[in-house]
Protein backbone atom coordinates (compact mmCIF):
# COMPACT_ATOMS: atom_id res chain seq x y z
CA UNK A 1 0.00 0.00 0.00
CA UNK A 2 1.86 3.12 -0.94
CA UNK A 3 2.28 6.05 1.54
CA UNK A 4 -0.11 8.44 -0.29
CA UNK A 5 -2.87 5.60 -0.05
CA UNK A 6 -2.39 5.30 3.30
CA UNK A 7 -4.96 7.14 5.83
CA UNK A 8 -4.22 9.23 8.77
CA UNK A 9 -6.67 6.60 10.59
CA UNK A 10 -4.91 3.81 9.78
CA UNK A 11 -1.22 5.34 11.03
CA UNK A 12 -3.07 6.26 14.04
CA UNK A 13 -5.00 2.47 14.90
CA UNK A 14 -8.44 4.66 15.17
CA UNK A 15 -11.28 4.68 12.75
CA UNK A 16 -13.46 7.85 12.66
CA UNK A 17 -16.30 7.67 15.22
CA UNK A 18 -19.15 8.42 13.42
CA UNK A 19 -23.27 9.07 14.25
CA UNK A 20 -25.32 5.71 13.33
CA UNK A 21 -26.25 5.53 10.03
CA UNK A 22 -30.06 5.93 9.16
CA UNK A 23 -32.33 2.83 8.39
CA UNK A 24 -33.30 4.31 5.30
CA UNK A 25 -29.35 4.91 4.36
CA UNK A 26 -28.56 1.81 5.36
CA UNK A 27 -30.92 0.28 2.81
CA UNK A 28 -30.32 2.41 0.35
CA UNK A 29 -26.63 1.51 0.56
CA UNK A 30 -27.26 -2.21 0.53
CA UNK A 31 -29.41 -1.82 -2.81
CA UNK A 32 -27.09 -0.15 -3.79
CA UNK A 33 -24.67 -3.22 -3.40
CA UNK A 34 -27.09 -5.43 -4.99
CA UNK A 35 -27.90 -3.36 -7.94
CA UNK A 36 -23.80 -3.64 -8.49
CA UNK A 37 -24.45 -7.44 -8.69
CA UNK A 38 -22.75 -7.98 -5.03
CA UNK A 39 -24.84 -11.09 -3.32
CA UNK A 40 -25.12 -9.67 0.22
CA UNK A 41 -26.86 -10.56 3.60
CA UNK A 42 -27.80 -8.57 6.85
CA UNK A 43 -25.22 -9.27 9.81
CA UNK A 44 -26.08 -8.48 13.68
CA UNK A 45 -24.66 -4.86 14.61
CA UNK A 46 -24.03 -6.32 17.98
CA UNK A 47 -21.88 -9.59 17.69
CA UNK A 48 -20.92 -9.68 13.52
CA UNK A 49 -23.68 -12.86 13.86
CA UNK A 50 -25.09 -13.46 10.25
CA UNK A 51 -29.15 -12.84 10.16
CA UNK A 52 -30.22 -14.90 7.68
CA UNK A 53 -29.36 -19.40 8.70
CA UNK A 54 -27.11 -20.37 5.75
CA UNK A 55 -25.65 -17.15 4.42
CA UNK A 56 -22.95 -18.62 2.33
CA UNK A 57 -25.55 -19.99 -0.33
CA UNK A 58 -28.53 -17.10 0.90
CA UNK A 59 -26.72 -14.23 0.12
CA UNK A 60 -28.13 -12.53 -2.50
CA UNK A 61 -28.07 -9.37 -5.07
CA UNK A 62 -32.29 -9.19 -5.72
CA UNK A 63 -33.15 -5.81 -4.83
CA UNK A 64 -36.63 -7.24 -3.46
CA UNK A 65 -35.04 -9.76 -0.77
CA UNK A 66 -32.16 -7.17 0.08
CA UNK A 67 -35.24 -4.58 1.15
CA UNK A 68 -36.73 -7.31 2.86
CA UNK A 69 -34.36 -8.13 4.64
CA UNK A 70 -33.41 -4.52 5.86
CA UNK A 71 -36.80 -3.77 6.51
CA UNK A 72 -37.05 -6.17 8.69
CA UNK A 73 -33.79 -5.35 10.27
CA UNK A 74 -33.30 -1.60 9.65
CA UNK A 75 -29.84 -1.02 11.87
CA UNK A 76 -28.44 -4.69 10.10
CA UNK A 77 -24.75 -4.34 8.61
CA UNK A 78 -24.06 -5.45 5.33
CA UNK A 79 -21.70 -8.97 5.22
CA UNK A 80 -20.47 -9.69 1.77
CA UNK A 81 -19.42 -13.27 1.07
CA UNK A 82 -15.96 -13.25 -0.09
CA UNK A 83 -14.78 -15.26 -2.97
CA UNK A 84 -14.99 -16.72 -6.39
CA UNK A 85 -19.22 -15.61 -6.51
CA UNK A 86 -18.63 -12.30 -5.79
CA UNK A 87 -15.14 -12.11 -7.47
CA UNK A 88 -12.97 -11.16 -4.71
CA UNK A 89 -11.18 -11.95 -1.42
CA UNK A 90 -9.94 -9.18 1.78
CA UNK A 91 -6.71 -9.14 3.36
CA UNK A 92 -7.97 -8.52 6.97
CA UNK A 93 -5.40 -5.95 8.88
CA UNK A 94 -6.32 -6.88 12.45
CA UNK A 95 -5.62 -4.41 15.65
CA UNK A 96 -5.65 -5.83 19.51
CA UNK A 97 -3.70 -4.02 21.59
CA UNK A 98 -4.46 -6.96 24.31
CA UNK A 99 -3.21 -9.51 22.03
CA UNK A 100 -0.14 -7.90 20.81
CA UNK A 101 -1.42 -7.56 17.29
CA UNK A 102 -1.19 -4.64 14.84
CA UNK A 103 -1.75 -5.94 11.25
CA UNK A 104 -1.61 -2.76 9.51
CA UNK A 105 2.28 -2.84 10.62
CA UNK A 106 2.79 -6.46 9.78
CA UNK A 107 1.69 -5.71 6.31
CA UNK A 108 3.73 -2.36 6.11
CA UNK A 109 6.26 -4.44 6.91
CA UNK A 110 5.60 -6.96 4.04
CA UNK A 111 5.19 -4.46 1.77
CA UNK A 112 9.19 -2.89 2.59
CA UNK A 113 10.38 -6.46 2.39
CA UNK A 114 8.56 -7.82 -1.17
CA UNK A 115 7.21 -4.63 -2.55
CA UNK A 116 4.37 -1.93 -2.51
CA UNK A 117 1.10 -2.38 -3.46
CA UNK A 118 -1.46 0.03 -5.09
CA UNK A 119 -5.11 -0.74 -3.42
CA UNK A 120 -7.61 1.02 -4.38
CA UNK A 121 -10.40 -0.38 -2.75
CA UNK A 122 -9.98 -0.65 1.13
CA UNK A 123 -11.60 0.18 4.09
CA UNK A 124 -10.96 0.78 8.11
CA UNK A 125 -12.61 -1.04 10.57
CA UNK A 126 -14.57 -0.21 13.96
CA UNK A 127 -11.28 -1.10 15.96
CA UNK A 128 -8.97 0.45 13.74
CA UNK A 129 -7.83 -2.42 11.39
CA UNK A 130 -7.88 -2.62 7.61
CA UNK A 131 -9.91 -4.66 4.88
CA UNK A 132 -7.50 -4.58 1.47
CA UNK A 133 -10.06 -5.59 -1.48
CA UNK A 134 -8.27 -7.92 -3.81
CA UNK A 135 -9.45 -9.30 -7.21
CA UNK A 136 -10.39 -13.27 -7.31
CA UNK A 137 -8.44 -15.23 -9.76
CA UNK A 138 -9.21 -18.85 -10.10
CA UNK A 139 -5.56 -19.73 -10.86
CA UNK A 140 -4.73 -18.91 -7.05
CA UNK A 141 -7.88 -20.06 -4.82
CA UNK A 142 -7.73 -18.67 -1.34
CA UNK A 143 -9.40 -19.84 1.48
CA UNK A 144 -10.21 -18.45 5.09
CA UNK A 145 -6.85 -18.42 7.49
CA UNK A 146 -5.91 -17.12 11.19
CA UNK A 147 -2.71 -14.57 11.14
CA UNK A 148 0.02 -15.89 12.67
CA UNK A 149 1.81 -19.84 12.59
CA UNK A 150 -1.03 -20.56 9.81
CA UNK A 151 -1.60 -17.27 7.97
CA UNK A 152 -0.19 -14.64 6.24
CA UNK A 153 1.52 -12.61 9.29
CA UNK A 154 0.77 -11.55 12.63
CA UNK A 155 -2.57 -9.86 12.42
CA UNK A 156 -3.01 -10.36 9.39
CA UNK A 157 -6.20 -12.99 8.12
CA UNK A 158 -7.61 -13.73 5.57
CA UNK A 159 -11.09 -13.71 4.15
CA UNK A 160 -11.36 -16.29 1.29
CA UNK A 161 -14.00 -18.66 -0.25
CA UNK A 162 -16.55 -19.54 2.97
CA UNK A 163 -15.61 -16.39 4.49
CA UNK A 164 -17.48 -12.87 4.63
CA UNK A 165 -16.31 -9.30 5.46
CA UNK A 166 -18.41 -6.38 6.81
CA UNK A 167 -18.35 -3.50 4.31
CA UNK A 168 -19.01 0.35 4.50
CA UNK A 169 -21.19 2.20 5.88
CA UNK A 170 -21.95 -0.81 8.45
CA UNK A 171 -22.32 0.54 11.91
CA UNK A 172 -21.99 -1.38 15.15
CA UNK A 173 -24.15 -1.18 18.31
CA UNK A 174 -21.57 1.08 19.77
CA UNK A 175 -21.72 3.46 17.09
CA UNK A 176 -18.18 2.73 15.29
CA UNK A 177 -18.39 2.09 11.81
CA UNK A 178 -16.72 0.65 8.86
CA UNK A 179 -15.59 3.14 6.16
CA UNK A 180 -14.28 3.66 2.35
CA UNK A 181 -10.44 4.96 2.53
CA UNK A 182 -10.11 5.29 -1.21
CA UNK A 183 -12.70 4.31 -3.49
CA UNK A 184 -16.22 2.59 -2.16
CA UNK A 185 -16.88 -0.88 -3.57
CA UNK A 186 -18.03 -1.06 -7.22
CA UNK A 187 -16.19 2.36 -8.18
CA UNK A 188 -12.70 1.68 -8.81
CA UNK A 189 -11.52 -1.63 -9.77
CA UNK A 190 -10.01 -4.82 -7.56
CA UNK A 191 -6.18 -5.36 -7.46
CA UNK A 192 -4.76 -8.27 -8.58
CA UNK A 193 -2.33 -9.60 -5.65
CA UNK A 194 1.38 -10.05 -6.83
CA UNK A 195 2.70 -13.29 -6.37
CA UNK A 196 4.78 -12.85 -3.48
CA UNK A 197 1.86 -12.70 -1.19
CA UNK A 198 0.01 -15.32 -2.87
CA UNK A 199 3.13 -17.66 -1.82
CA UNK A 200 2.89 -16.40 1.99
CA UNK A 201 -0.55 -17.93 1.90
CA UNK A 202 -0.05 -21.22 0.16
CA UNK A 203 2.74 -21.80 3.14
CA UNK A 204 3.19 -20.65 6.72
CA UNK A 205 5.71 -17.87 7.18
CA UNK A 206 7.39 -17.41 10.65
CA UNK A 207 6.56 -14.74 13.05
CA UNK A 208 8.74 -11.19 13.39
CA UNK A 209 6.68 -10.04 16.69
CA UNK A 210 6.91 -12.07 19.97
CA UNK A 211 3.98 -14.35 21.05
CA UNK A 212 1.22 -12.87 23.04
CA UNK A 213 0.80 -13.40 26.69
CA UNK A 214 -1.27 -16.29 26.08
CA UNK A 215 0.80 -17.43 23.65
CA UNK A 216 3.82 -17.59 25.22
CA UNK A 217 2.13 -19.29 27.94
CA UNK A 218 1.43 -22.02 25.34
CA UNK A 219 3.96 -21.99 23.77
CA UNK A 220 6.33 -22.46 26.77
CA UNK A 221 3.96 -25.06 27.96
CA UNK A 222 5.86 -27.58 25.57
CA UNK A 223 6.87 -30.91 27.30
CA UNK A 224 11.04 -30.72 28.05
CA UNK A 225 12.33 -32.93 25.14
CA UNK A 226 14.03 -35.36 27.50
CA UNK A 227 10.16 -35.74 29.13
CA UNK A 228 9.26 -38.67 27.03
CA UNK A 229 11.20 -40.56 25.04
CA UNK A 230 8.52 -40.56 22.31
CA UNK A 231 7.34 -36.94 22.22
CA UNK A 232 8.02 -36.52 18.80
CA UNK A 233 5.87 -39.23 17.49
CA UNK A 234 3.15 -38.13 19.88
CA UNK A 235 3.01 -34.92 18.39
CA UNK A 236 3.20 -35.69 14.34
CA UNK A 237 -0.02 -38.24 15.88
CA UNK A 238 -1.45 -35.19 17.65
CA UNK A 239 -1.00 -33.05 14.40
CA UNK A 240 -2.77 -35.59 12.11
CA UNK A 241 -5.59 -35.93 14.47
CA UNK A 242 -5.49 -32.00 14.29
CA UNK A 243 -5.27 -31.54 10.51
CA UNK A 244 -8.54 -34.70 10.36
CA UNK A 245 -10.73 -32.66 13.01
CA UNK A 246 -10.19 -29.12 11.29
CA UNK A 247 -10.96 -30.62 7.85
CA UNK A 248 -14.57 -32.54 9.29
CA UNK A 249 -15.19 -29.15 10.63
CA UNK A 250 -14.14 -27.17 7.66
CA UNK A 251 -17.08 -29.05 5.46
CA UNK A 252 -19.62 -29.23 8.50
CA UNK A 253 -23.50 -28.88 7.31
CA UNK A 254 -25.29 -26.26 8.56
CA UNK A 255 -27.60 -27.13 11.09
CA UNK A 256 -24.30 -29.42 12.81
CA UNK A 257 -21.58 -27.13 12.54
CA UNK A 258 -21.20 -25.77 16.52
CA UNK A 259 -21.55 -29.37 17.46
CA UNK A 260 -18.98 -30.47 15.11
CA UNK A 261 -16.34 -28.15 16.08
CA UNK A 262 -16.91 -28.96 19.98
CA UNK A 263 -16.57 -32.54 19.39
CA UNK A 264 -13.34 -31.45 17.82
CA UNK A 265 -12.04 -29.35 20.59
CA UNK A 266 -12.82 -32.14 23.04
CA UNK A 267 -11.03 -34.77 21.16
CA UNK A 268 -8.14 -32.67 20.73
CA UNK A 269 -8.17 -30.85 23.97
CA UNK A 270 -6.62 -34.23 25.46
CA UNK A 271 -3.22 -33.28 23.58
CA UNK A 272 -3.52 -30.02 25.26
CA UNK A 273 -3.88 -30.88 28.63
CA UNK A 274 -1.06 -33.20 28.44
CA UNK A 275 0.90 -30.45 26.56
CA UNK A 276 1.62 -32.20 23.23
CA UNK A 277 -0.16 -29.77 21.67
CA UNK A 278 0.08 -25.74 21.89
CA UNK A 279 -3.78 -24.19 22.84
CA UNK A 280 -2.71 -21.32 20.43
CA UNK A 281 -2.24 -23.63 17.62
CA UNK A 282 -4.84 -25.50 18.58
CA UNK A 283 -7.50 -22.54 18.18
CA UNK A 284 -6.08 -20.78 15.34
CA UNK A 285 -5.98 -24.52 13.54
CA UNK A 286 -9.58 -24.91 14.28
CA UNK A 287 -10.81 -21.37 14.27
CA UNK A 288 -9.85 -21.10 10.22
CA UNK A 289 -11.24 -24.64 9.59
CA UNK A 290 -15.27 -23.24 11.81
CA UNK A 291 -14.89 -19.58 9.88
CA UNK A 292 -15.04 -21.64 6.43
CA UNK A 293 -17.63 -23.68 7.62
CA UNK A 294 -20.04 -20.49 8.10
CA UNK A 295 -19.91 -19.75 11.77
CA UNK A 296 -19.19 -16.54 13.44
CA UNK A 297 -16.49 -15.43 15.43
CA UNK A 298 -17.94 -15.39 18.80
CA UNK A 299 -19.88 -18.55 18.68
CA UNK A 300 -16.77 -20.27 17.76
CA UNK A 301 -14.62 -18.43 20.55
CA UNK A 302 -17.17 -19.66 23.33
CA UNK A 303 -17.23 -23.34 21.89
CA UNK A 304 -13.84 -23.58 21.47
CA UNK A 305 -13.37 -23.00 25.43
CA UNK A 306 -15.87 -25.22 26.42
CA UNK A 307 -14.74 -28.22 24.42
CA UNK A 308 -10.96 -27.75 25.30
CA UNK A 309 -11.69 -27.08 28.84
CA UNK A 310 -13.68 -30.81 28.95
CA UNK A 311 -11.20 -32.51 26.32
CA UNK A 312 -8.56 -31.62 28.79
CA UNK A 313 -9.54 -33.62 31.69
CA UNK A 314 -9.54 -36.91 29.67
CA UNK A 315 -5.98 -38.85 28.46
CA UNK A 316 -5.12 -39.49 25.40
CA UNK A 317 -5.09 -42.12 24.03
CA UNK A 318 -2.01 -43.86 21.89
CA UNK A 319 -1.34 -46.55 19.92
CA UNK A 320 -1.10 -49.77 21.94
CA UNK A 321 1.97 -50.82 20.62
CA UNK A 322 3.19 -47.99 22.14
CA UNK A 323 3.06 -49.14 25.50
CA UNK A 324 5.45 -51.93 25.27
CA UNK A 325 8.44 -49.75 23.31
CA UNK A 326 8.22 -47.72 26.09
CA UNK A 327 8.19 -50.85 28.72
CA UNK A 328 11.88 -51.63 26.97
CA UNK A 329 12.92 -47.98 27.19
CA UNK A 330 12.26 -47.80 31.03
CA UNK A 331 13.87 -50.91 31.63
CA UNK A 332 16.95 -49.84 29.16
CA UNK A 333 17.41 -46.79 31.17
CA UNK A 334 16.98 -48.40 34.47
CA UNK A 335 19.83 -50.53 33.55
CA UNK A 336 22.11 -47.35 31.67
CA UNK A 337 21.57 -45.44 35.39
CA UNK A 338 22.30 -48.91 37.25
CA UNK A 339 25.52 -49.43 35.27
CA UNK A 340 26.57 -45.47 36.07
CA UNK A 341 26.17 -46.38 39.47
CA UNK A 342 28.05 -49.07 39.98
CA UNK A 343 25.15 -51.33 41.41
CA UNK A 344 24.06 -53.60 37.90
CA UNK A 345 25.68 -57.07 37.84
CA UNK A 346 28.96 -57.32 36.13
CA UNK A 347 28.70 -56.99 32.21
CA UNK A 348 30.22 -59.27 30.25
CA UNK A 349 33.76 -58.39 29.10
CA UNK A 350 33.61 -57.10 25.08
CA UNK A 351 36.26 -59.38 22.98
CA UNK A 352 38.12 -62.45 24.50
CA UNK A 353 40.72 -60.12 26.17
CA UNK A 354 39.09 -56.65 26.65
CA UNK A 355 37.73 -55.48 29.91
CA UNK A 356 34.66 -53.38 30.44
CA UNK A 357 34.33 -50.27 28.71
CA UNK A 358 35.22 -46.91 30.85
CA UNK A 359 31.46 -45.50 31.66
CA UNK A 360 32.56 -42.35 33.39
CA UNK A 361 31.88 -40.23 30.71
CA UNK A 362 28.58 -40.77 30.52
CA UNK A 363 28.34 -39.11 34.14
CA UNK A 364 26.00 -36.76 35.49
CA UNK A 365 28.66 -34.91 36.96
CA UNK A 366 30.02 -33.53 33.70
CA UNK A 367 29.58 -29.52 33.03
CA UNK A 368 26.81 -28.60 30.78
CA UNK A 369 27.16 -26.90 27.40
CA UNK A 370 27.22 -23.09 27.81
CA UNK A 371 24.26 -21.55 25.77
CA UNK A 372 24.37 -19.77 22.63
CA UNK A 373 24.45 -16.31 23.26
CA UNK A 374 21.53 -15.58 20.51
CA UNK A 375 21.71 -11.77 20.21
CA UNK A 376 25.50 -12.61 18.70
CA UNK A 377 23.14 -12.57 15.52
CA UNK A 378 21.71 -9.42 15.47
CA UNK A 379 17.82 -8.25 16.00
CA UNK A 380 16.22 -9.72 13.07
CA UNK A 381 17.80 -12.96 12.80
CA UNK A 382 17.83 -13.55 16.54
CA UNK A 383 14.04 -13.02 16.51
CA UNK A 384 13.87 -15.47 13.28
CA UNK A 385 16.02 -18.21 15.33
CA UNK A 386 13.58 -17.49 18.32
CA UNK A 387 10.87 -17.96 16.73
CA UNK A 388 11.61 -21.39 15.04
CA UNK A 389 13.00 -22.50 18.71
CA UNK A 390 9.23 -21.48 20.04
CA UNK A 391 7.26 -23.59 17.11
CA UNK A 392 9.42 -26.30 17.41
CA UNK A 393 9.85 -26.40 20.98
CA UNK A 394 13.56 -27.12 20.52
CA UNK A 395 16.50 -25.48 22.25
CA UNK A 396 17.44 -22.34 20.36
CA UNK A 397 21.58 -23.70 20.49
CA UNK A 398 20.16 -25.76 17.80
CA UNK A 399 18.89 -23.21 15.50
CA UNK A 400 21.26 -20.72 15.84
CA UNK A 401 24.46 -23.94 15.25
CA UNK A 402 22.51 -24.68 11.82
CA UNK A 403 21.92 -21.13 10.85
CA UNK A 404 25.90 -20.64 11.72
CA UNK A 405 26.65 -23.67 9.62
CA UNK A 406 24.26 -22.22 6.47
CA UNK A 407 25.70 -18.88 6.97
CA UNK A 408 29.35 -20.05 6.78
CA UNK A 409 28.65 -22.63 3.20
CA UNK A 410 26.67 -19.28 1.78
CA UNK A 411 29.63 -17.28 2.13
CA UNK A 412 32.22 -19.01 0.80
CA UNK A 413 35.41 -17.59 -0.29
CA UNK A 414 34.00 -14.35 -0.60
CA UNK A 415 35.04 -13.35 3.24
CA UNK A 416 38.18 -14.53 5.06
CA UNK A 417 38.13 -14.02 8.55
CA UNK A 418 41.72 -13.21 10.35
CA UNK A 419 42.93 -15.75 12.78
CA UNK A 420 45.97 -14.49 13.50
CA UNK A 421 48.82 -12.52 11.59
CA UNK A 422 48.64 -13.71 8.00
CA UNK A 423 46.65 -16.40 9.17
CA UNK A 424 43.13 -16.33 7.40
CA UNK A 425 40.70 -19.23 6.98
CA UNK A 426 37.46 -20.02 4.98
CA UNK A 427 34.11 -19.39 7.12
CA UNK A 428 33.16 -22.93 6.05
CA UNK A 429 31.94 -24.34 9.12
CA UNK A 430 30.57 -28.34 10.23
CA UNK A 431 28.47 -28.67 13.05
CA UNK A 432 26.94 -31.54 14.54
CA UNK A 433 24.29 -31.47 16.76
CA UNK A 434 24.34 -33.87 19.93
CA UNK A 435 21.33 -34.07 21.83
CA UNK A 436 19.29 -36.62 23.67
CA UNK A 437 16.57 -38.21 21.42
CA UNK A 438 13.56 -36.20 20.38
CA UNK A 439 14.85 -33.06 21.22
CA UNK A 440 14.52 -31.22 18.63
CA UNK A 441 17.65 -31.37 16.18
CA UNK A 442 15.64 -32.46 13.45
CA UNK A 443 13.22 -30.53 13.72
CA UNK A 444 15.69 -27.25 14.42
CA UNK A 445 17.38 -28.36 11.51
CA UNK A 446 14.87 -28.53 9.15
CA UNK A 447 13.79 -25.42 9.50
CA UNK A 448 16.72 -23.60 9.02
CA UNK A 449 17.39 -25.99 5.36
CA UNK A 450 13.80 -25.24 4.16
CA UNK A 451 15.28 -21.45 3.41
CA UNK A 452 17.58 -23.32 1.11
CA UNK A 453 14.82 -25.92 -0.13
CA UNK A 454 12.94 -22.59 -1.04
CA UNK A 455 15.52 -21.17 -2.89
CA UNK A 456 16.58 -23.78 -5.15
CA UNK A 457 13.35 -24.42 -5.85
CA UNK A 458 12.56 -20.97 -7.76
CA UNK A 459 16.05 -21.32 -8.89
CA UNK A 460 15.09 -24.62 -10.61
CA UNK A 461 11.67 -23.14 -11.77
CA UNK A 462 13.83 -20.11 -13.31
CA UNK A 463 16.01 -22.57 -14.78
CA UNK A 464 13.45 -24.89 -16.27
CA UNK A 465 11.80 -21.51 -17.63
CA UNK A 466 14.89 -20.49 -19.33
CA UNK A 467 15.77 -24.22 -20.59
CA UNK A 468 12.09 -24.15 -22.39
CA UNK A 469 13.15 -20.68 -23.78
CA UNK A 470 15.81 -21.88 -25.17
CA UNK A 471 14.57 -25.28 -26.95
CA UNK A 472 12.08 -23.13 -28.23
CA UNK A 473 14.95 -20.78 -29.57
CA UNK A 474 16.58 -23.34 -31.23
CA UNK A 475 13.81 -25.41 -32.90
CA UNK A 476 12.96 -21.86 -34.57
CA UNK A 477 16.60 -21.44 -35.52
CA UNK A 478 17.27 -25.03 -36.63
CA UNK A 479 13.89 -24.45 -39.06
CA UNK A 480 15.34 -21.28 -40.25
CA UNK A 481 18.52 -23.13 -41.38
CA UNK A 482 17.13 -26.11 -42.80
CA UNK A 483 14.97 -23.63 -45.17
CA UNK A 484 17.97 -21.56 -46.28
CA UNK A 485 19.92 -25.31 -46.99
CA UNK A 486 16.94 -26.04 -49.31
CA UNK A 487 17.57 -25.55 -53.06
Amino acid sequence: MNTPNMPEQLMSGHSPPTDLVAPEAMQEAALAHARLGFRIFPVSPRDKRPLVKGWGSEASAEETQVSAWWSRWPHAMIGLPTGAANGLWVLDLDVDAEKGLDGNTSFMELEVAHGAIDIDVCATTPRGGTHLFFRWDAAHPVHNSVGGHGGVAPGIDVRGEGGFVVIAPSVRDDARAYAWVNAPLGEADLTDAPDWLYALMEKPVLSKSPPSAGEAKSISSCPAPTDDPLIGRKRAYAMAALEREAEAVASSAEGGRNHRLNVAANAIGNFVGEEILAEAQVREALTAAALQAGLSVGEIGRTLTSGLKAGRTKPARWPPEWAEELADIERGRALSARLLAGTANSVPAIGPTWDNPDRSPLGEGRRLAPRFKVEWLGPQLAQWAEGQARATCAPVDYVCAAMLALIGGLLGNRRRPLAGAGWEEPPTLFVAMVGDPSSGKSPASSAVMSLVNAEEASLDADYRNRMRDYETEKVAADAVMASRRMP
